[in-house]
């Protein structure tokens, strides 16, 4: 549905909010593109520049805001579960960043690692996860 509402510029909101909701729905069509096999740079490209912005123009506590907003933050969820189903474990500072502190930082993980992650899904046909690999660990709490 975000894809479909930036695509039609049905977005609300000042130009901050306009461009993490439109980095999002190219974070989500880079996805799409790379797990149908079509690998599509310039749409994380595109994320990445909507991304930089929104930092850009916000203070920390604001781009936090972003990450822990409902959608964004289930597109980081997803991610960390086929990477821990591909046995794939995620380091905690990338965890923390992917959970709350970096926009830009979705997409330079999705670079580095999304294709290695599906690659090792489907040569193995593995699609199990356990817990939650964006929980914060107990010794941060």
């Amino acid at each position: 549905m975000i894809c479909e509402d930036v695509l039609a510029d049905r977005i609300d909101g000042d130009d901050v909010e306009r461009q993490a909701w439109s980095g999002l729905a190219h974070e989500h069509i880079g996805d799409l593109r790379r797990i149908a096999g079509l690998d599509d740079p310039n749409a994380y490209q595109t994320a990445m520049q909507y991304y930089e912005s929104v930092e850009a123009a916000s203070k920390l506590d604001l781009v936090m805001a972003w990450a822990n907003e409902n959608e964004f933050y289930q597109s980081s969820k997803y991610i960390a579960h086929l990477a821990d189903a591909a046995d794939q474990s995620i380091d905690p500072e990338t965890a923390r960043d992917l959970r709350s502190l970096s926009l830009t930082r979705r997409i330079t993980f999705r670079q580095s690692s999304f294709g290695d992650i599906l690659t090792e899904l489907d040569q193995n046909d593995l699609l199990e996860w356990n817990g939650n690999p964006l929980a914060i660990p107990d010794d941060e709490e």
